[in-house]
């Protein structure tokens, strides 16, 4: 493709973009885009940006209870939709016996969908709120602009929760902080996750491999904390279990595991990375074999949470090159 060269004012010589390539990318005035030069050509680069065009999607949840629809509902959040529509023909939504325990739901057998939809928003929708009740549907959209900076930004901030909820745990197996506090931190991460997702299907990428890339690490982030969330459930569904001093010593050397990843990641220094492998291969070392069985499965949950964060690490390598 030809363009012609054109003169403003008396230095300045610009080509115009064609069209519908402009209008393929959602490119305006004022937008900006990256020049690369390299001899005698110059590549025009568009980087990952927010794709802006809102997205919708209505959902029946007809002959759903409350567990179905909200994960039907976190999938369309998650997947960057804009505006969900949620349609139904009963307003009353049957509640799953195995989750009215986790949702403070007990002793109820249905539950109205206004109060579904506001629990769900309470537990993740970031930046989404009801703007239309109807008497068969109910309306969900953005009323919150996403930038491309939220990303970078919010997956820092799902590790300093993380990292909070690693200290919450050593803490509570010593019983010096209450459960409650400890699942917060759960219920928290999960909520940085889901919008790191979100976030992260709206973005433009121009290599594939780094959406999967980028997709994996929030997802393997969010494993870390589901499995956090497993080890904090060992004590608090055991009233006898006692962590031994080693379990103790090998969940505190996960804590400073994740302080290294911190480092690792957000500098990507190679003094670092040879110090992050290099605590790896201790925790890989300090496994222990204990005959207890609540101590030996804390131990081994412990040593999956390091090793999500090692394959973290790897796929943090892989965005580098």
């Amino acid at each position: 493709m030809k363009r012609k060269i054109n003169r403003v004012g008396q230095n300045t010589l610009t080509v115009s973009l064609p069209s519908k390539w402009a209008k393929k990318h959602n490119l305006h005035a004022g937008d900006e885009i990256e020049l690369i030069e390299e001899e005698n050509k110059i590549e025009l680069k568009l980087g990952k940006e927010i794709v802006k065009k809102s997205k919708k999607i209505s959902l029946n949840i007809d002959g759903m209870d409350n567990s179905c629809v909200f994960r039907y509902v976190f999938g369309a959040y998650r997947k960057g939709f804009t505006e969900i529509k949620i349609t139904f023909s009963d307003e009353n939504i049957p509640i799953n016996k195995s989750s009215s325990k986790a949702f403070n739901y007990e002793g109820m057998n249905t539950i109205k969908i206004l109060d579904l939809i506001e629990k769900i928003i309470s537990r993740g929708l970031v930046g989404m709120d009801v703007i239309e009740v109807n008497s068969d549907s109910v309306i969900l959209k953005e009323i919150a602009e996403t930038k491309v900076e939220d990303f970078d930004s919010s997956l820092k901030r799902l590790y300093y929760i993380l990292k909070k909820f690693c200290n919450d745990l050593f803490d509570y197996f010593q019983d010096k902080e209450i459960y409650e506090n400890v699942f917060y931190s759960e219920v928290n991460a999960n909520k940085f996750s889901d919008y790191c997702i979100r976030l992260q299907n709206k973005i433009d990428y121009d290599d594939i491999h780094d959406r999967v890339t980028t997709n994996n690490i929030v997802r393997l982030l969010e494993l870390f904390g589901d499995i956090l969330l497993e080890i904090t459930n060992i004590k608090k569904h055991n009233e006898d279990f006692k962590p031994s001093k080693e379990t103790l010593d090998y969940f505190k050397e996960l804590c400073i595991f994740l302080d290294k990843f911190y480092v690792f990641m957000f500098s990507y220094d190679m003094n670092n990375i040879s110090g992050f492998y290099n605590h790896w291969k201790l925790i890989r070392s300090k496994q222990s074999k204990t005959k207890d069985a609540l101590n030996a499965r804390a131990q081994a949950l412990t040593f999956m949470c390091a090793q999500t964060i090692a394959d973290v690490a790897q796929l943090v390598i892989e965005t580098k090159l």
